[in-house]
């Protein structure tokens, strides 16, 4: 049903409790009087609207939201509407109320009022990435990652837009580059080192860290950091590799790295 409907408490005069819908037919009490067209009885916060159509009579700032533009009409300290709030874009919604308030976006004075719209809206969010289980050793390709995304969501705009498709991986320190399709497959493998990580949407639209009202518009790409382990334990027996040349410490013949043949693979005594 479509009549006058406001969000509780309702303070329309007209509201009606059974309306599903607002049509835009609310009507309100003028200042000082209530719904009666009598003078208030009580107003206990001074803002010139009547404690029994005033959502709180102890907060002057506080009253309702008569022209229904996001903001409180009594947002000034007093009943004021053309004074409620800061409306930045000049689309006649109030900042607090205004799904778009980005002028480069292409709807920011659509009376429509739906998040920003614009190049990469639907990027996706990017969470987070951490080892999930560590390489074999330090040459092996063979480490598994976890991946934390999430995505906007907006009217028209079908949800498969938003997700991301693939995780690029920028080698640091000598690592090497790497992109793997997204959600990961359970053996995508990954080289043990420093990494720069981004994903990407099929738009090519890097992930970002919000999407304001399910809206990725405006929002700076992020890159998140993985370091990739490698296991350093030599199966279960808990015995380490402390000189890392893949040789279990139980059974090498020279673990001290400051010799010249440390990580020989001959597995000799230490030469100095």
């Amino acid at each position: 049903m479509t009549r006058c409907w406001a969000v509780p408490p309702p303070t329309a005069c007209n509201f009606e409790s059974w309306a599903t819908e607002n049509d835009g037919t609310c009507q309100y009490a003028e200042v000082g009087y209530e719904c009666d067209e009598s003078p208030c009885t009580t107003d206990a916060d001074g803002d010139g609207i009547c404690a029994s159509v005033d959502i709180d009579d102890l907060d002057p700032y506080i009253c309702f939201d008569g022209d229904e533009d996001g903001c409180d009409d009594c947002a000034s300290g007093d009943y004021n509407p053309a004074q409620d709030g800061l409306d930045s874009d000049g689309d006649g919604y109030c900042d607090t109320g205004d799904l778009c308030s980005d002028m480069t976006a292409d709807n920011y004075d659509d009376p429509a009022n739906l998040p920003c719209r614009g190049e990469c809206d639907t990027a996706p969010i990017f969470q987070s990435i951490r080892t999930g289980t560590p390489a074999s050793s330090p040459w092996s390709s063979d480490g598994l990652a976890l991946v934390g995304d999430s995505v906007g969501t907006m009217l028209y705009v079908s949800p498969e837009d938003h997700i991301a498709t693939s995780l690029q991986l920028t080698g640091l320190n000598g690592s090497p580059d790497t992109t793997l399709s997204l959600p990961l497959s359970p053996d995508h493998g990954i080289v043990p080192g420093f990494y720069s990580a981004v994903v990407v949407n099929n738009e090519g639209c890097a992930g970002v860290a919000l999407a304001p009202n399910g809206s990725s518009y405006g929002q700076t790409p992020i890159s998140l950091t993985l370091i990739m382990s490698y296991q350093q334990c030599c199966g279960a027996c808990g015995i380490f590799d402390v000189d890392r040349d893949t040789i279990c410490d139980d059974q090498d013949n020279c673990i001290n790295k400051a010799a010249l043949n440390f990580d020989d693979p001959a597995n000799e005594p230490c030469e100095y």
